[in-house]
């Protein structure tokens, strides 16, 4: 089926007056939504006196309440549901937002998030047809951007969209903390473990995808070289990689970081000097609090996700199949081809660097 070929957006800016409602639609997942927290900055500052909401689903709705950005965040949980669950949420939800706001804004590009998106209002911003991952999410969209090469960073396809709102892009700025200090727990985690220095570098065992998954041997032979170099070495993991965790930390004796929220998280990555990750939640707070990465990359692109920091460095599997952006395939062999000697070699890159 052919979907309608609509015109291109219009240049000049969509007229707004004090007292405006817009609202966010970014569902999932936790990097996305930090990929997507510089538009959101951009918005805010463009219509300093409107109301700014952010419609998404659990855990999304728990690591923007660390951030002062939005009035108010709308919760709606339709992942995991049956499909008459989903339904009774998106029933509700339409009952409660529907009209309210002067413009909806989805920064996911799927079909969900544009229904919910047109469930909040008349008005719904979304991105070209030819950057949609599901083109018929456009037919819920009122105004469209421009199309924009899917080559670039996302964080600046992200900020194009709001061009159609007649915003210029002014850099990358991310949003203020709730809280700048970490906890309790961790401070005394840190003092305790003679880490409060600032000397010491975050290994994170997992990611969202199993393509994005590093091997534990690989991770075994970075850890310890990284702690040969640094010193100090701290092994994190959301509470499903746990495990994983515990069995990198039985093979080299580096210790694991406490468990964390995502508040403390990012006071843990700000705390270190450097961090390796693969291409998941940890690597973008990274950039958010400026402390340099080495990103890990197989079945996603650093061109495309990777740090924007220019102390960062990404090292990037051999696989003939990388960057095809599958969460699992027949092999999921990928990011085994991923050289430890070049891991090992960027890490002493960013930490002569960081000297």
């Amino acid at each position: 089926m052919s979907l309608p070929v609509k015109p291109d957006p219009k240049e000049k800016p969509i007229g707004f007056g004090p007292g405006e409602r817009f609202a966010v639609v970014r569902l999932s997942a936790l990097g996305d939504v930090i990929h997507t927290l510089p538009a959101v900055v951009q918005l805010a500052g463009a219509f300093p006196g409107a109301r700014l909401d952010w419609i998404c689903s659990p855990p999304v709705d728990r690591l923007l309440s660390i951030f002062n950005l939005t009035d108010h965040v709308h919760s709606l949980d339709i992942r995991h549901q049956p499909l008459s669950g989903a339904l009774a949420a998106l029933r509700s939800f339409r009952r409660r937002h529907h009209g309210k706001y002067s413009m909806v804004v989805d920064f996911q590009g799927l079909i969900k998030s544009a229904v919910v998106a047109r469930m909040a209002g008349r008005n719904v911003l979304g991105f070209h047809s030819r950057n949609l991952r599901e083109p018929m999410a456009s037919m819920a969209y009122r105004f469209q951007a421009a199309p924009w090469p899917e080559d670039s960073h996302v964080i600046f396809k992200n900020i194009h969209l709001l061009s159609a709102l007649g915003i210029k892009a002014d850099g990358v700025r991310y949003p203020g903390l709730r809280s700048n200090m970490p906890s309790l727990r961790l401070q005394h985690f840190l003092t305790h473990s003679g880490l409060n220095s600032g000397k010491f570098c975050v290994l994170n065992t997992g990611a969202g995808w199993l393509t994005k998954t590093p091997p534990l041997d690989l991770l075994v032979q970075v850890g310890n070289f990284v702690r040969s170099r640094l010193g100090a070495v701290l092994l994190w993991g959301n509470p499903a990689e746990l495990e994983r965790a515990r069995t990198v930390s039985d093979q080299t004796g580096i210790p694991m970081a406490p468990e964390t929220d995502f508040s403390d998280l990012v006071q843990l990555i700000r705390s270190a000097t450097c961090i390796v990750s693969a291409d998941t939640l940890a690597l973008h707070v990274a950039d958010m609090v400026n402390t340099p990465s080495i990103g890990l990359f197989a079945p996603t692109s650093p061109q495309r996700n990777g740090s924007l920091l220019p102390l960062s460095r990404a090292v990037v599997s051999s696989a003939e199949c990388r960057f095809c952006y599958r969460r699992t395939c027949r092999k999921m062999n990928c990011l085994s081809q991923l050289s430890p000697v070049a891991v090992c070699n960027a890490v002493t890159e960013v930490l002569d660097a960081s000297v």
